[in-house]
């Protein structure tokens, strides 16, 4: 029996967890910043162990292993366009918006066989990972009536499957 080529989890935290203020925190940090300290941006799932959360926070947000932020309209969210994104997740904070935090999984086999991705030279076509997440994002939004919800995405490299970390709100 084949494997499946995409695998999609969620949870979520709530507008008063440290998870959703903590997010927040990472994405207005500066990008000079982000590769020495990258460890005090802890936005992991509030259920995590305590002995897990750094690993989870290093895993979430360590430069060597992530892309950039990215969301419906940016391949690579420059700080002018992070500050309109932040604004955002803010104004959903304080009306106790839900953050949901999605992880997209793909069978790195699956994704070479369909040639998008080559395993001797590990290149992927991050374009074609991003616009499928981004048409997910809206089927999401527009089966759940969330038009309007705010998103971004990071692509992962640092497990045995390419990944791709979602984290959305409501304003």
């Amino acid at each position: 029996m084949a494997s499946p080529g995409v695998v999609l989890s969620s949870k979520f935290v709530t507008s008063s967890s440290q998870g959703f203020a903590s997010y927040l925190k990472y994405m207005k940090r500066s990008e000079a910043v982000r590769t020495n300290a990258y460890s005090e941006y802890n936005f992991a799932f509030d259920d995590i162990k305590a002995r897990d959360f750094d690993q989870y926070n290093q895993y979430m947000s360590n430069p060597e292993k992530t892309s950039a932020l990215f969301n419906e309209n940016s391949n690579q969210l420059k700080l002018s366009e992070l500050a309109g994104v932040v604004e955002q997740f803010q104004i959903a904070e304080k009306n106790h918006s839900l953050m949901w935090q999605h992880v997209i999984s793909f069978d790195n086999a699956w994704l070479e066989k369909f040639g998008q991705y080559n395993q001797e030279t590990h290149e992927l076509n991050s374009e074609v990972v991003m616009k499928a997440t981004r048409a997910a994002m809206t089927e999401l939004m527009n089966r759940e009536g969330m038009e309007g919800a705010v998103w971004t995405g990071a692509i992962h490299y640092n497990t045995d499957n390419i990944h791709v970390h979602v984290v959305l709100s409501y304003p």
